[in-house]
């Protein structure tokens, strides 16, 4: 996303809360452009130096259990359901295991045989994608973190200087649009699944600073 008026570049990491940053944005009623939904910052190369950029992170532990069941809700919901691959497996292992088995042989028996970084286009396996590849290369001006999206967008605003819109909303919190699960992502691990995604992600988890 880049708006001109404002002169800003988003950049919306898959599953990082920046469906609700989109929307509160929008909010603003700042007039912005957006190629895709989860464009690159080469998309936007000329701008980068000049404008205010900005994106969000986000626990991979906790990310992919959301990208997981992500997926799972619109597999079942046929009226939402965007793409096919690994969608039938996805229903199958949770019908056969359960939410917190089904993740879990998900991340044992599928993530560690593909290459993240590449092997992923669908609109499920976008969130299985790593967060650095977002980052790396480029220099943002700010680096917000989902578990504290709140704050971290007020902070944005402000700088943007658009806090005082955000108030005359009366919006005093980011709604989490596109939540996927209930309960703390830790619930769905044993330590085999949370190693595998701790050496799948090992580059987030330097570059961003986070811990199971």
């Amino acid at each position: 996303m880049i708006c001109h008026e404002n002169k800003f570049i988003f950049i919306h990491i898959p599953k990082n809360g920046g469906t609700s940053i989109n929307k509160t944005l929008r909010n603003r009623k700042l007039k912005y452009y957006e190629r895709y939904v989860h464009e690159r910052p080469t998309f936007h190369r000329e701008y980068w130096d000049k404008y205010f950029t900005f994106t969000f992170v986000r626990n991979p532990w906790d990310r992919a259990v959301s990208a997981f069941f992500y997926g799972y809700k619109f597999a079942v919901n046929p009226c939402k359901r965007r793409d096919k691959t690994d969608i039938n497996q996805v229903i199958k292992l949770v019908h056969q295991h359960g939410p917190e088995g089904g993740f879990r042989e998900y991340v044992k028996n599928y993530l560690p045989y593909h290459k993240c970084d590449t092997f992923i286009t669908s609109v499920f396996g976008l969130g299985f994608k790593p967060q650095h590849q977002w980052v790396n290369g480029f220099k943002y001006n700010y680096i917000g973190r989902f578990e504290s999206i709140n704050t971290d967008c007020l902070s944005v605003l402000n700088e943007l200087q658009i806090c005082g819109k955000l108030r005359k909303t009366g919006q005093k919190k980011i709604k989490h649009k596109n939540r996927s699960f209930t309960n703390p992502y830790y619930c769905y691990y044993d330590s085999e699944s949370r190693n595998i995604i701790g050496e799948i992600y090992k580059d987030d988890i330097e570059a961003f600073g986070y811990s199971f």
